[in-house]
């Protein structure tokens, strides 16, 4: 009886916090971001092997997703109805034309793709919320390529952006401490707001994944939808090692000024 009590007493506890905390939405003003995707990289040669593997994965994928999509498609086509022939048609649509944009994926465009993922887990989701893409985005992001910039030059580039915010990669490239392999480059986050950049930092990432921050932990009660890092060779370890620390860097300073 006495442990029941304890019980109930937790329960009630846990869900009276969770009625408690405030969300994202209550917490931070909406805010719109573009993160221009690395151009280039420099890695060892030893590591180029797992480069090719990132990128074959990726199409690999892509390819996997758009023959299940036309699968379904036949399948609506039968027995399905006008709007979900309507809808499964655009989706297929869509995907034929990012076709290009998938061969010209390059590993390290990971970075910014993952960013923006990591960055849209911290500010759109709640950690109780199964399902949070239902709710008001705090965060609308965009991946450019560089190749669509106007300029290179970042004093004239950014003119071309509406965005609140602007962040680049640079100088992605692997070093050697103790005999081992590192990956560092450098993560600039422009204002538009300040009119200037609010971080320039070298970022620093290892293979060591077991040691990685999770999510939860840079803005708690944070995300609960991650349960673990997922990295298939020591390339893309250092990779997300990285790029947790660059974007707890980014979330920091942008949170900072988003509060309400």
């Amino acid at each position: 009886m006495k442990f029941l009590l304890v019980f109930l007493m937790t329960v009630l506890t846990f869900n009276c916090a969770i009625g408690q905390e405030k969300t994202k939405q209550e917490l931070f003003e909406s805010f719109t971001i573009s993160i221009i995707k690395p151009d280039t990289a420099k890695i060892a040669d030893s590591l180029k092997v797992y480069a090719d593997i990132l990128e074959k994965r990726h199409r690999d994928r892509y390819f996997s997703l758009l023959k299940n999509w036309e699968g379904n498609f036949k399948k609506m086509k039968k027995h399905g109805t006008k709007e979900m022939k309507r809808y499964g048609a655009l989706q297929i649509q869509q995907m034929k034309s990012r076709k290009k944009e998938i061969y010209k994926f390059k590993y390290y465009h990971t970075v910014a793709e993952k960013t923006l993922f990591e960055l849209g887990q911290l500010f759109n989701s709640n950690y109780w919320e199964s399902n949070y893409t239902s709710r008001d985005q705090i965060l609308e992001g965009r991946l450019i390529d560089p190749e669509d910039l106007v300029n290179s030059n970042f004093v004239i580039m950014r003119n071309q952006f509406k965005d609140d915010y602007l962040v680049t990669f640079e100088d992605i490239h692997t070093d050697s401490r103790n005999g081992i392999l590192i990956l560092k480059y450098v993560v600039t986050l422009f204002s538009k707001r300040e009119n200037g950049f609010i971080l320039k930092k070298e970022i620093e990432g290892n293979a060591a994944v077991y040691d990685f921050k999770p999510l939860r932990k840079i803005f708690p009660p944070g995300n609960q939808h991650e349960y673990s890092v997922d990295c298939e060779n020591y390339l893309e370890c250092v990779m997300l090692s990285a790029i947790r620390f660059s974007t707890e860097e980014l979330f920091k300073a942008i949170s900072e000024r988003q509060k309400k």
